[in-house]
């Protein structure tokens, strides 16, 4: 089953990769804003607490800002809101 799971998700990604993308980065800003959220209630003010959950994120950005890696592509825009 975990086959079949991978192909559904391939297939939405190679048809609808835009969608996928903005559903994508709408999870990843739900975290990142709930991340905040807990850095606030622990006594941070909200610059601080913006940069530790930015610090703490181990997702990795693909923007057109960072230097590119030799062998990997990157996206011409970044899509993400971490880098914002």
């Amino acid at each position: 089953m975990r086959w079949l799971e991978k192909i559904r998700i391939r297939s939405q990604m190679l048809f609808h990769r835009r969608r996928e993308i903005q559903r994508l980065d709408a999870e990843l800003a739900f975290h990142l804003e709930q991340q905040i959220a807990e850095n606030i209630a622990a006594g941070m003010n909200s610059e601080e607490a913006g940069y530790a959950a930015r610090e703490r994120s181990v997702t990795p950005c693909f923007c057109a800002s960072r230097p590119a890696t030799p062998g990997v592509g990157q996206l011409s825009n970044c899509f993400c809101r971490i880098c914002e």
